[in-house]
């Protein structure tokens, strides 16, 4: 069965698409899932477009000017902010393959890792000079005053996975709710081929 859309920060996306990232854990009262269940992963329209090329970009572009029925895709909040985007335009879905519950603190150093946990890949310090070898990675686009969309990646290192998993659940969550040890459903899922914009202007 084929759910709405599922957000992530979007180094977590690259983190998908890379294949590091194959688990996400969802605190009590978030949407649910079931095993089976594909779902598409939310990117604003404008992020899909400037990693296409050539004819897929075109056939991307196409797609949004009919599905949105606007000249200007550009235009659309969807272009710069992922809450405004349709399921049905998204090119990366993912299916769930297993569930369960349990309290945050009980996760283990693996399923940290599968959380996106890279170990040692950017060096053994950050920009404050603090040492570690874990790490996560987020990426985020800045739009200069000319309208030139400029591309960051920020990363902090720790001393062990835990440590950096509890803080990109901080990050996600947007507060410092991994200090009370909260319930959370675990899903692990299988990224499942990339849409192809093309392949879909074809179908009648």
């Amino acid at each position: 069965m084929t759910k709405s859309i599922i957000r992530f920060k979007q180094g977590l996306v690259f983190a998908i698409t890379d294949g590091y990232k194959t688990e996400t854990r969802r605190l009590d009262g978030e949407p649910e899932y079931n095993v089976g269940d594909i779902v598409p992963i939310s990117e604003s329209y404008g992020a899909i477009y400037r990693t296409l090329e050539g004819e897929e970009q075109v056939a991307f572009y196409k797609r949004l000017k009919a599905e949105l029925n606007i000249d200007q895709p550009e235009q659309h909040p969807g272009w710069d902010n992922k809450l405004y985007v349709r399921p049905s335009i998204m090119r990366y879905r993912i299916q769930f393959t297993k569930k369960r519950k349990h309290l945050l603190h009980d996760i283990t150093d693996q399923e940290c890792m599968r959380e996106g946990i890279f170990h040692g890949p950017v060096g053994c310090h950050d920009e404050n000079g603090n040492e570690g070898d874990y790490t996560w990675l987020n990426a985020f686009r800045e739009k200069k005053p000319n309208g030139e969309i400029v591309a960051h990646m920020e990363y902090k290192v720790y001393t062990n996975p835990r440590e950096a998993f509890f803080d990109l659940f901080d990050f996600a969550a947007g507060s410092h709710i991994s200090k009370t040890n909260p319930r959370v459903t675990a899903y692990s899922f299988k990224l499942l081929p990339t849409v192809s914009y093309v392949a879909m202007s074809s179908q009648p």
